[in-house]
């Protein structure tokens, strides 16, 4: 069933870039990590967890928490207010690449 709007809001993305199958991945060089020249490199984590970006293109978001306001968000997450005392909360600083999909569930998985 296709959501129009979720605890009153519709949320919507912005794709921008190259597909990520085409996007810029680190390599490891001597135990650590680095994009080509000209990139910036995103995410927290090995090579594996990493992804680069041109030079002054900001980090896209990779963890996104859909919480009760009262619970817990880790340091550092953006926040936006949800009906229902829930809200939405992400960051571009976290361990894992991009969020490039995101599929709601109701009940158990």
């Amino acid at each position: 069933m296709t959501l129009s709007k979720f605890y009153g809001y519709k949320i919507c993305a912005k794709r921008e870039g190259d597909p990520f199958f085409k996007a810029k991945r680190p390599t490891k060089k001597f135990g650590s990590s680095e994009c080509p020249m000209g990139y910036d490199e995103c995410g927290l984590g090995g090579a594996k967890e990493q992804f680069c970006v041109p030079e002054g293109d900001l980090c896209p978001i990779n963890d996104i928490i859909i919480s009760e306001s009262s619970g817990y968000i880790p340091k550092g997450y953006k926040t936006v207010p949800l009906d229902s005392g829930m809200v939405l909360a992400f960051t571009n600083k976290s361990i894992g690449l991009p969020t490039v999909r995101m599929k709601l569930t109701e009940g158990e998985v």
